[in-house]
């Protein structure tokens, strides 16, 4: 157990849950401690009776000696968890095959390949094999999400099966061993380097950049491995500028006292140290390497962030910043809190689970992504219980498991059947959470039943007590003049379950074959490398829609610049075939039953066109830059969602009628026909439309 921030983390956390009446046994796969360990933890430590080799049946024989250990353990007190750390002891635990283990991810793996396939490719290949084997169907905490998404897109693991956990960190601990005086601290000025010495740890690139560096101010090195260090130093002829030092229990008042911290890795499963410095008030820059240090630099600190391998680069940024006042980053350090990071863990040990009831449209299923999203990731299981048209829209978002339709249109025999087996699997699931997003009283019905420990619905005056009682937790009635989103994830707001400030966006993931065919539907239609405009101008209210005219005039206005889809349900077909037949340059008609291969043609779409529907939610869902035409709906309630967008609108600056808008009327006077969607001029939409696509 040496002084890596792996290990730091580690302890830290055994400490919390032991003192928080939790019984931890720490088992050691190598007989290696330079940290305190409290001495209520049960510590073990496993050998073959002599220094043993890392080979194949090394392995397997300390795998097989982990296992009865484990087993003479847990006849005694069983275990809620048994988590592994760093890859030869989760190699170690996998083997071992004991059950219901988390392996804690603190690499970005895949760097780890990509750099051993340059020279050795087939070990490579044999690693990333086992890596796969190891990792597969199991639960894993990365400490990132940067990690967490490696793990996903490069190792092909299911995200279902990954949470991202920062490190924790001892706050008030570290603040108050920054102030320790037994520490030796140097008297001169100097900027201080606290690594491993390890490859990805990049020594030789800060000693690069040192030696480009001209400041009277000494380099100290915190390290492991002080000789193999100072052999480097010699060898680059810096050793009268740079002070080597072993790590030791307590490195924070030399960080404290240094003018600056520079870590200079090739990649980074967090970077603690960063929040040390932070703690320590002691500014620090970073190389931009892939996951951690991203994630801790706030956006208005980007530039402490220099470009890897570019020792040029760390010097000039090291130079500017000795040049001014000592001003340390100003980070949210309260979300890497040991108190925080160990509920975290508390709730993946409890493995909660979730049910999400959303009885409306299409459109609000879409808006409800971005409350999935925020839900915390301890809950490992989403289940959802939506309408029938909203299936797909659900099967596109990663965190859903299973998804129940409301049997809508069936006979009475078939629909009691369907209910009985949506009951039937419900009842399989302990929820822990269950969330009523619509005012159906299935919601309230089924809360009653499963007595889930938390359940809420948003106050409605439409339903009486019975269904207000249903639940243990009422969110305020939403308010009109917030975005839907906001509303949504105010029943989270309510519970506790939420507390930062925006609500995400909204997420839809089209399937690879989906995408698949929707390259191939382009090909086919001669696309010919041409940005595409994907537009839709209709909706199943009238009053909403775009008269056709207006349409056409805007197609052939834009001048076969652009390839055009045009968009519309199955009702719409024939009515963008008129358009079709009235259009000098003609668009092509996208006649899709499938709400996952629209989803993917706007995928690969340059510009989404569209009035208020569920097209608008689904360019937010995709990230998509989006021009959204609204006639009397609310763009406030309505409107894009944290994707590149513009709204457009007639106002009373185009004329005082238009003041009225929006009316929330289905058309003037009730006529299903609306003036201010009526008399928009196909020029001001095509100059819309036109200052986005050079936005490229």
């Amino acid at each position: 157990m040496n002084a890596g921030g792996a290990q730091k983390a580690t302890n830290d956390l055994m400490s919390a849950f032991s003192r928080n009446g939790h019984h931890v046994t720490l088992i050691l796969l190598e007989n290696e401690i330079t940290l305190p360990i409290e001495k209520d933890i049960n510590l073990i430590r496993v050998q073959l009776g002599r220094p043993y080799l890392k080979g194949w049946i090394s392995k397997r024989l300390l795998a097989k000696k982990l296992y009865q250990i484990w087993l003479d353990l847990e006849k005694k007190n069983r275990f809620d968890a048994v988590i592994s750390r760093l890859t030869f002891a989760n190699e170690i635990v996998y083997l071992s095959k004991i059950p219901e283990t988390i392996s804690i991810i603190d690499n970005t793996l895949s760097e780890e390949i990509k750099k051993l396939s340059k020279t050795k490719p087939i070990k490579a290949i044999r690693k990333k094999n086992r890596y796969k084997n190891i990792y597969s169907k199991r639960k894993l905490i990365a400490v990132s999400h940067g990690i967490k998404n490696d793990l996903i897109n490069n190792l092909g693991l299911k995200a279902e099966d990954i949470y991202a956990i920062y490190n924790p960190i001892d706050i008030d601990k570290v603040r108050k061993l920054s102030k320790a005086n037994e520490v030796w601290i140097p008297d001169y000025k100097y900027i201080i380097h606290v690594a491993r010495f390890i490859g990805q740890k990049r020594h030789d690139l800060m000693l690069d950049a040192w030696a480009l560096t001209r400041t009277s101010h000494k380099l100290v090195l915190l390290t492991d491995d002080v000789h193999r260090l100072k052999r480097m130093i010699s060898e680059k002829n810096l050793t009268s500028r740079c002070k080597v030092i072993q790590f030791t229990d307590n490195h924070f008042p030399l960080v404290a006292n240094a003018e600056l911290l520079v870590l200079t890795s090739d990649f980074e499963g967090f970077g603690l140290v960063l929040i040390e410095a932070a703690l320590c008030k002691t500014p620090f820059i970073s190389t931009d390497c892939n996951h951690g240090p991203r994630e801790i630099i706030e956006g208005k600190y980007q530039d402490h962030l220099v470009k890897i391998n570019d020792a040029n680069a760390i010097k000039n940024k090291i130079e500017s910043l000795l040049k001014k006042t000592k001003n340390p980053l100003d980070l949210d350090v309260q979300k890497y809190a040991l108190e925080n990071i160990l509920e975290q863990y508390l709730d993946i040990i409890k493995n909660k689970s979730a049910l999400f009831i959303k009885t409306k449209n299409i459109g609000d299923s879409i808006i409800l992504t971005s409350a999935i999203s925020a839900l915390s990731d301890s809950y490992q299981h989403i289940d959802v219980i939506c309408m029938p048209g909203s299936k797909e829209i659900f099967e596109m978002h990663p965190r859903i498991r299973n998804i129940f339709t409301i049997p809508r249109g069936r006979k009475f025999t078939e629909k009691w059947k369907c209910y009985f087996y949506i009951l039937r699997q419900i009842h399989k699931n302990r929820y822990k959470l269950i969330i009523q997003f619509s005012s159906d009283w299935r919601g309230a019905l089924i809360s009653r039943w499963k007595n889930a420990k938390i359940s809420i619905a948003g106050k409605n005056h439409k339903r009486g007590a019975y269904w207000q009682r249903s639940f243990n937790v009422l969110a305020s009635e939403a308010k009109l003049n917030r975005h839907a989103a906001e509303s949504d994830l105010d029943l989270l707001r309510s519970a506790n379950l939420f507390d930062t400030k925006i609500a995400p966006p909204y997420l839809q993931v089209p399937p690879k074959k989906s995408l698949d065919e929707a390259n191939l539907f382009l090909k086919t239609n001669s696309i010919n490398n041409k940005k595409i405009i994907f537009i839709h101008a209709q909706s199943r209210w009238s009053f909403k829609r775009l008269n056709i005219e207006i349409i056409v005039r805007v197609i052939n206005l834009l001048k076969n610049k652009y390839k055009i889809v045009l968009s519309g349900s199955t009702e719409d077909y024939e009515m963008n075939k008129k358009i079709y037949e009235l259009c000098h340059i003609k668009p092509i008609i996208l006649n899709s039953k499938s709400i996952r291969f629209t989803a993917a043609v706007m995928k690969l779409s340059d510009l989404i066109v569209t009035v208020d529907s569920m097209t608008l939610h689904l360019a937010s869902a995709l990230n998509k830059k989006t021009l959204a035409i609204f006639g009397p709906t609310s763009e406030i309630v309505w409107g894009p969602w944290r994707t590149e967008s513009k709204v457009f609108a007639l106002t009373e600056a185009d004329d005082i009628s238009y003041s009225c808008r929006p009316c929330l009327s289905d058309g003037c006077g009730g006529s299903k026909i609306s003036a201010c969607l009526e008399n928009i001029r196909p020029n001001q939409l095509v100059d819309e439309i036109t200052k986005l696509m050079k936005k490229d």
